[in-house]
């Protein structure tokens, strides 16, 4: 792989046993006890096709990609887990939790065009709570599982598509969080969905 880049082997990280995971950084306390994760790679692979990487609370994060290769699964499974957080600049994340209020709170996003969050076709993400983040692009095939009660979505630009039409007009974000068709409706079907764009 490229220098500084991450990949993983879900069946060593499994044998671990960890109830929570954080790849692509450390995460620490705060003094105000808020958790903080400083974010040390460039960019994270995982690439499990047919297994599925899983614990109580699982994050991927890096200063420019995360990439979930086709066929490859994220899950939460078992307590534990959950809770916000924070982490400062550009990047991308995901997150599948077992826990409450799982989220990624992003202090001081600026204007970098290199953070990009891409789940591959067939590829699935699920938990009880279930964070997508990427300050800049979003590419989630249309075919991708996303399962979860409660689904944050953020990305540089987010297009909703209600009925079928040509090409979108007014990109700014290439590419972008394009919600449609079966990715659309798997959305919908969260107890609660969130969507924020970072432009």
């Amino acid at each position: 792989g490229s220098p500084g880049a991450v990949t993983l082997d879900a069946d060593i990280l499994a044998g671990w046993g960890a109830g929570r995971l954080l790849v692509g950084g450390v995460r620490r306390t705060a003094e105000d006890g808020s958790t903080v994760v400083d974010v040390r790679t460039p960019s994270v692979t995982l690439d499990n096709p047919g297994g599925t990487l899983a614990g109580a609370d699982v994050a991927l994060v890096s200063r420019e990609k995360v990439e979930l290769t086709a066929g490859s699964a994220l899950a939460a499974q078992g307590d534990g887990g959950g809770g916000a957080y924070q982490v400062a600049g550009d990047g991308a994340a995901l997150r599948a939790s077992s826990g409450n209020g799982a989220a990624v709170v992003r202090q001081g996003a600026g204007a970098s065009v290199a953070p990009l969050l891409s789940l591959g076709a067939g590829s699935s993400v699920s938990g009880d709570e279930v964070v997508l983040d990427s300050t800049y692009g979003m590419q989630v095939d249309d075919s991708v599982g996303l399962t979860a009660d409660r689904l944050s979505m953020a990305a540089g630009q987010v297009s909703l598509v209600l009925s079928p039409q040509g090409a979108l007009a007014g990109s700014v974000v290439d590419p972008h969080l394009v919600l449609e068709g079966g990715l659309l409706a798997r959305v919908q079907q969260a107890d609660l969905l969130s969507l924020a764009s970072y432009r």
